[in-house]
């Protein structure tokens, strides 16, 4: 009954005020690692961190068998930083509940942020095993394949975990990019034009599509995408690249005039960018301005 009501308490959000009220019914029940474990929780989604952490620690001295307090843990230990406590803490999660997938996509998240792939590997390979369709650890298992550059491996997982969530931006985005290494190209751009479908202002998923059709020699179309990246875009270290892209498709176009005023807006943001300097130069060259050239 208590737990049930710290759920439905912290449900409404996260607050000083119902904090307190949750330390009033921990005061009743000083011994139930239950209310411990949901006062971390709490504590951490306040970004009070050493409190919940104080928390974590009595949940664990009054129930060191619970699985799930070490879960959480560990979740916040990551959080802040603490990589090893975390690892240590999810191993222990999951030693106590070895059926736990989650706690096994967590422990394989931070593995992969380590850069320990095999072991991260092994770890989703348990939690496969345990739920086929459990659409995370076949994403995580795609991106650990993706960054090994072992494509076939990469495009395996993430079909699977198309499966089981066709609506996810970033796995359509990742399957795109590996099935263009494989040069597949028209199953990639299914996915890249999905992905925009969903999120029309995803600026990456544009200049993806953009960099597909210049590879396939469609370059009116890979300049329609780049230039709507372009005016979309608001990110500032970003801009210096689109225009850059726009004048190298530009220059391919024989647009040689519009290459040059796109490839000083990108020596504007950057003058050191030598690949502009480089498409300046062709530019110029196929314009026959050869004083210009000389500086």
């Amino acid at each position: 009954l208590e737990v049930s009501k710290l759920n439905k308490l912290f449900a409404r959000g996260v607050s000083n005020e119902s904090i307190k009220k949750g330390l009033l019914v921990l005061k009743e029940f000083p011994k139930s690692y239950i209310l411990h474990n949901i006062m971390g929780l709490a504590y951490a989604a306040n970004a009070r961190f050493d409190k919940a952490e104080d928390h974590y620690k009595k949940s664990i001295k009054l129930n060191p068998k619970s699985s799930l307090t070490f879960e959480n843990y560990g979740n916040l230990l990551k959080t802040i930083g603490r990589i090893e406590g975390a690892i240590d803490n999810y191993k222990k999660s999951i030693n106590l509940n070895p059926k736990n997938y989650k706690g096994l996509n967590n422990l394989a998240i931070t593995l992969i942020d380590e850069e320990l792939f095999h072991e991260a590997i092994e770890v989703l390979n348990k939690a496969i095993n345990i739920n086929s369709k459990n659409y995370l650890a076949h994403l995580n298992m795609g991106n650990i394949y993706k960054d090994l550059d072992l494509n076939f491996e990469a495009i395996k997982h993430y079909q699977l975990a198309l499966n089981d969530n066709e609506n996810h931006i970033g796995l359509r985005n990742n399957l795109g990019l590996v099935l263009v290494r494989e040069r597949r190209y028209e199953e990639a751009l299914k996915h890249y034009l999905f992905l925009i479908k969903s999120d029309p202002e995803n600026i990456r998923g544009l200049t993806n599509i953009s960099s597909l059709y210049r590879n396939t020699g469609r370059l009116k179309k890979s300049l329609e995408y780049i230039e709507r990246a372009r005016l979309l875009n608001k990110q500032i270290e970003l801009e210096e690249e689109l225009y850059l892209n726009k004048a190298a498709v530009e220059l391919e176009l024989g647009e040689f005039k519009n290459s040059i005023k796109s490839t000083k807006e990108s020596l504007n943001l950057n003058p050191n960018l030598y690949l502009a300097h480089d498409n300046l130069c062709l530019s110029m060259q196929k314009i026959g301005d050869f004083e210009n050239l000389k500086t």
